[in-house]
């Protein structure tokens, strides 16, 4: 996908990876779903691409509970914790497993070794 900013400088491609994985996490409200290295490597896998940049602030994480009939656990957004990873935050303390349906956008423009 080519963007372009609000000076009409066309911006890098803007690449996504989505997936799911299941989680376990108890008496907490957030659940880590990726480190920083582990989204890179989604990227090497989907794209051939190695990522340069290790500024979690140029990935974009999206989250969602991919079934609610197992955890009725609502999915606010996404964080990164400093030297730990992408965290899903949730609007209630989880109990068990949680099925969380991913996305991570990508602007190449901020780096690809």
């Amino acid at each position: 996908m080519r963007l372009v900013d609000k000076n009409k400088k066309t911006v890098g491609d803007v690449l996504c990876v989505t997936g799911s994985v299941v989680k376990t996490q108890y008496n907490e409200t957030s659940v880590l779903v990726h480190s920083l290295d582990e989204v890179k490597n989604l990227f090497n896998q989907r794209y051939g691409i190695t990522i340069s940049s290790n500024y979690a602030p140029d990935f974009v994480p999206i989250y969602a509970n991919g079934n609610n009939e197992a955890n009725q656990t609502h999915i606010e957004g996404g964080t990164y914790v400093n030297g730990s990873g992408f965290y899903a935050v949730c609007d209630s303390v989880i109990g068990g497993e949680i099925h969380i349906i991913y996305a991570y956008l990508y602007d190449t423009s901020k780096g690809i070794g």
